[in-house]
């Protein structure tokens, strides 16, 4: 996971991997901790962070199923460009207070 989580197209397969865990948003702070630790970039790893709890398979098939499954889709779409967006933002603040 390291290997993906250290190259150009980092945020889209982080992006791409949290759909995939099936984890609540209090269980991410230490796969985010860990992740960190590990040697991921801040904002791969902020963009994985965000994207987990929000669109895991469970919580699609939940809002499908209550809501209906065109806000279940909306809400993976928003969820990944949103998570992207957020991960590349925080990068860019981290770079700019390292550099100043």
């Amino acid at each position: 996971m390291m290997f993906y989580f250290s190259s150009k197209r980092n945020y889209f397969i982080a992006a791409l991997l949290a759909p995939v865990f099936t984890v609540c948003s209090c269980a991410m702070i230490p796969i985010f901790a860990g992740i960190m630790m590990a040697g991921a970039g801040i904002g791969p790893a902020i963009t994985f962070l965000l994207m987990t709890p929000s669109a895991n398979v469970m919580a699609t098939i939940f809002t499908s199923e209550i809501i209906s499954w065109k806000l279940a889709l909306a809400r993976i779409v928003f969820s990944f460009i949103g998570a992207i967006i957020i991960g590349m933002m925080i990068f860019h603040q981290c770079l700019v207070y390292l550099v100043s």
